[in-house]
């Protein structure tokens, strides 16, 4: 067979080294063994395509920044490759190991699904008789004829909500089955039973307590001993007892918000998504079903069953269905693939496999919401395919790169297919674009424009190079130029914001008109209006078709919190950490003790052969129209008291004067800057560090290094009304310590938005650059050649 060609995949990095070298050789197949070395070999695969698949992971891993990342390749005879990269802890120095554990999210359902199948086959349970007949407590609201069976359960057409509203995805702990299913007695089907597919969680909660209370025994003890153990998983278990340093480490990464560690805990849905598994026990568990269902020690379900599961089920109307019972059922390049993804707090997962070529694949991701595990799972099952039908295996997605200077200075801009509007902004030298159903990064994937996107834009993405165009999925956005939008009414303007919690949360925003919500992280959805207090959203929806948002409201009209079919989220403080009045006695003496310590602290050394020399002038005195609002010079900013010694605001000469011109082009659009800050001495950065949390120095410089407004190359600032001299509203407020600060952030209005790219256009004319975290901070090209200052400030 030809070799797989190895110049187009770029080489592992440094971090992946020590797992990547440990993958090269060459060895027969080998059973299944729970050590991490003997795991890792390539079977019937050639040296080349081993190194080859190593190295594509390792690529995957490195272009999201992925804690780590574990693969497994399988046939009948057990591993043919493997391989971990990566590490498996926040500071990433402790390698994966044989005992490394990842969450498999709703792979998860898939043992359960084969857990009921097991009690068919058996006689116990009837496919397609009411679940009530089993399951008396079971009594969702309905208004249709038709009863939900097991058939609709497994294959997602029950009409149940997706979420349950006690024990729900959102909830910490378990609370018990019987109490989570008790709970959807308070819902309402939102679609006739076999209907429309409706993928559901509760569905498989409904399911997972039908098993315990016809079995007589709890969900752990079944899945252990009906599963777990005869196909030789004895690394894996549904839930986190006993084994929580062993899982893996895992972020959050959402678009335009901050990447954070993601949580471990037990949930209560934990036969929709409870699993705790290795690699190689994934593997074990393909084995078993490409073997017809023979695992290590014992059979799960007769081969037969089996074929039947993969078996598409029918669903009402027009709609297409990809699910069996239970299983997903696609197509690689013409072969049936069969087998589930999965998704939760921080891990993306795939297992799928080629029945019908006795191949299969598992891969483990450690970013939530990313596609490289989907992409490297297809493209493994391809490279083992063609190795055995000795045809010439596909060659790996090529690493991702950024596009060229001349596409990042062509597209920025607005875009519109007449109905909707597209937008893509340049910032950190990212073209990020933002569309009403998806949003990532465009990049550049060999010869190929492409989109990393988490809310999943199947299809394909076109550019015009010159910028006059982008084409989504088929669909044409030509550029405009876009005048200021209308406000949001005032009735869906005060429902604006996050709901929830770190962990999971609703937003709330409008586009185009229209309000939007993001969801899970992973859809956007354009929401129908009911009532001034209630958004239902559409039948396109992929996760919650037909359900509906109620909002809380405050005496003053403002959101206090939505329900979403009884599972309460309270809405997110806006994180602005202004210390109240009564409290500014106090946080006057706590700076003045960090200001003594600042103050005879010394800034870090330079070398002046490598600095311009200072000249720091008042902005003012280079434009008098330029308004200040200086913010620490006062009490309303985070540290509740004053920390400068006077309301100037300076800069270094170039930087001023750029500044000028800005504000005098801005006039003819009747807007005007307004500063809050910009030369800032370095004694402040230090008790601004001091003062700050270390899970916020994000938002803070390090004194250690100096800031750039140290070098009184950076300005803080938004644009005001000349007409009416007030402050215009934009996304987050100054100094904001929330995911609204964010220069990328999704969310509030249209209007607001617009205001923030007028900005961020005008700022960037005159040699400006946004910083990423913050919408109002703005650095002069060039700024580090301006040496760091101490000097107070003066007129």
């Amino acid at each position: 067979m030809a070799a797989l060609c190895l110049a187009t995949v770029a080489p592992a990095s440094p971090v992946f080294a020590e797992q990547s070298d440990a993958i090269a050789g060459v060895q027969s197949a080998q059973p299944l063994s729970h050590d991490a070395t003997e795991a890792a070999s390539t079977g019937t695969l050639s040296a080349d395509v081993a190194i080859a698949l190593s190295v594509a992971l390792a690529n995957e891993a490195q272009a999201r920044s992925q804690p780590s990342m574990s693969a497994i390749l399988f046939d009948r005879n057990g591993v043919i490759w493997s391989s971990i990269v990566g590490h498996v802890d926040p500071l990433r120095q402790r390698p994966p190991s044989d005992s490394t554990r990842y969450r498999a999210g709703s792979i998860s359902k898939l043992f359960t699904d084969i857990l009921l199948i097991q009690m068919v086959e058996s006689g116990q349970l009837s496919l397609d008789v009411p679940v009530t007949r089993y399951l008396p407590a079971f009594r969702p609201q309905s208004d249709y004829p038709t009863e939900i069976t097991l058939r609709h359960l497994l294959s997602h057409t029950s009409g149940l909500v997706r979420e349950p509203p006690v024990g729900s995805y959102f909830e910490l702990g378990d609370p018990g089955s019987s109490v989570i299913v008790e709970s959807l007695n308070s819902t309402r089907l939102v679609a006739e039973p076999g209907t429309v597919r409706k993928y559901s969680n509760a569905g498989l909660a409904v399911i997972g307590r039908l098993i315990e209370v016809v079995a007589g025994r709890d969900f752990d003890t079944l899945v252990q001993e009906n599963l777990l153990r005869p196909a030789g998983m004895d690394r894996s278990q549904f839930n986190l007892a006993g084994i929580r340093d062993d899982i893996a480490f895992a972020e959050m990464a959402p678009f335009g918000g901050t990447r954070q560690a993601a949580p471990v805990f037990d949930i209560g849905l934990k036969a929709a998504g409870g699993l705790n598994t290795t690699a190689a026990d994934a593997a074990r568990f393909g084995v078993t079903l490409l073997n017809g269902g023979m695992g290590e020690h014992g059979r799960l379900l007769a081969q037969t069953t089996l074929e039947t599961m993969y078996q598409v089920q029918p669903v009402g109307g027009a709609q297409a269905s990809d699910v069996g019972l239970g299983f997903v059922i696609r197509s690689l390049d013409g072969d049936r693939m069969v087998g589930h993804s999965g998704g939760i707090y921080g891990f993306s997962s795939e297992f799928w496999l080629l029945p019908d070529q006795g191949i299969g694949v598992a891969v483990f991701g450690t970013v939530d919401g990313d596609d490289a595990p989907n992409r490297f799972a297809r493209y493994a099952l391809a490279v083992a395919r063609a190795e055995r039908t000795g045809t010439r295996p596909p060659e790996a997605s090529p690493p991702p790169a950024p596009v060229s200077a001349a596409l990042r200075a062509a597209l920025p801009g607005f875009y519109s297919d007449g109905a909707a509007t597209a937008d893509i902004r340049l910032i950190d030298g990212k073209l990020l674009l933002q569309t009403p159903t998806a949003m990532g990064e465009i990049e550049q994937r060999g010869d190929r424009i492409a989109l990393d996107s988490d809310f999943g834009i199947a299809g394909s993405l076109a550019i015009d190079p010159a910028g006059g165009w982008i084409d989504i999925n088929g669909k044409r956005f030509g550029r405009i130029t876009p005048s200021r939008p209308d406000a949001a009414p005032e009735s869906l303007s005060t429902l604006f914001g996050d709901y929830g919690w770190d962990h999971q949360y609703i937003r709330v925003f409008e586009r185009d008109g229209h309000p939007y919500v993001m969801i899970e992280g992973i859809e956007l959805a354009r929401m129908i209006p009911v009532d001034r207090n209630t958004l239902e959203f559409p039948t396109t929806s992929i996760l919650y078709a037909r359900e509906r948002l109620v909002f809380s409201r405050s005496s003053n009209e403002q959101g206090t919190a939505i329900s979403l079919n009884g599972i309460i989220f309270p809405r997110r403080d806006d994180l602005l950490p202004v210390v109240p009045v009564e409290g500014r006695a106090a946080a006057a003496d706590r700076v003045a003790g960090l200001m003594q310590i600042a103050l005879a602290a010394t800034p870090p050394a330079e070398d002046p052969t490598r600095l311009v020399a200072a000249d720091l002038v008042a902005v003012r005195s280079v434009d008098p129209t330029i308004r200040l609002d200086i913010r620490y010079a006062g009490n309303d900013n985070f540290l509740g008291t004053p920390v400068y010694n006077a309301p100037v605001g300076m800069l270094q000469r170039p930087a001023a004067e750029a500044l000028a011109r800005i504000n005098q082009a801005l006039r003819s659009r009747g807007l005007g800057l307004l500063v809050h800050d910009g030369y800032r001495p370095w004694y402040v950065t230090k008790i601004f560090w001091d003062a700050t949390p270390p899970d916020l120095r994000l938002f803070v410089a390090d004194p250690a290094e100096g800031s750039r407004h140290n070098r009184g190359g950076a300005v803080d600032l938004t644009l005001f009304e000349l007409a009416t001299g007030n402050a215009v509203e934009m996304p987050g407020l100054y100094d904001e310590t929330s995911d609204r600060s964010y220069a990328a952030y999704v969310g509030g209005s249209s209007r607001q938005r617009w205001y923030r790219d007028v900005l961020k256009t005008a700022m960037e004319a005159e040699g400006y650059t946004v910083y990423p975290f913050e919408w109002w901070h703005f650095d002069y090209d060039g700024w580090r050649a301006f040496p760091i200052q101490n000097r107070f400030l003066t007129e």
